[in-house]
């Protein structure tokens, strides 16, 4: 039932073509419109195949990937594996060791020993950066994360907040920072340019995104 522009109850009159109500002969002034049709499947975003994933994966792992014309493509990436790869994976203080060598660095959760797997990791931070020699083995790094984390609990301790750490491993050094993670690529370049960070780093393709190479605070000190 619908109410025509007199006030009056009643059912619509006309018949339905192509999604609108057209007036039959003798039909009043007052048939009414359906709702509007749903979106075409053509507005609705679309899901990319494990083969294109793959193939953007391999072209933003590039380091000159780094153009901030590429950011739009990181965040839809990270858009498309999310839902498959969930948000966290386990990751004990042995399991840093590991990672830091493999990839470079790390991002961690020291209190619910688990590392985000969908994001960029940057941080704002840059006071609290602390360079180390890079630890030679897995105790070491145990014993410096230890140290960092007592000297940080509180900060570490705020919601999405991580302990971050990164390899510079042309200098030998270690850097500990507190890191955050955000959703989207271009967000996070202009929070490294506000805080002086040389780069972020690409979860979905766990690679270094350089933002600012001549960079001086936090890890470019």
């Amino acid at each position: 039932m619908v109410i025509d522009n007199r006030g009056n109850l009643h059912a619509p009159q006309g018949t339905p073509d192509g999604g609108r109500f057209q007036s039959r002969p003798g039909g009043g002034a007052d048939d009414v419109e359906p709702p509007a049709p749903a979106p075409t499947p053509s507005a609705v975003r679309r899901k990319w195949g494990r083969e294109e994933i793959r193939a953007q994966t391999l072209a933003l792992s590039d380091p000159e990937a780094s153009d901030p014309s590429f950011d739009d493509r990181r965040t839809e990436l990270l858009r498309q594996v999310r839902d498959d790869i969930g948000a966290f994976r386990p990751m004990t203080a042995r399991d840093v060791y590991d990672e830091v060598m493999r990839t470079g660095g790390a991002t961690w959760d020291p209190f619910e020993e688990r590392a985000p797997q969908v994001g960029f990791c940057f941080s704002p931070y840059e006071q609290y950066s602390r360079p180390v020699p890079t630890p030679a083995g897995s105790d070491e790094l145990e014993a410096v994360m230890d140290g960092y984390i007592r000297d940080h609990e509180a900060v570490l301790r705020e919601d999405g907040n991580y302990l971050g750490l990164w390899n510079q491993e042309d200098r030998g050094t270690l850097w500990l920072d507190v890191s955050t993670v955000d959703d989207d690529a271009g967000r996070v370049r202009d929070a490294c340019l506000k805080h002086d960070q040389i780069a972020f780093f690409d979860l979905q393709t766990k690679t270094e995104v350089t933002v600012d190479e001549n960079a001086t605070s936090g890890q470019g000190a």
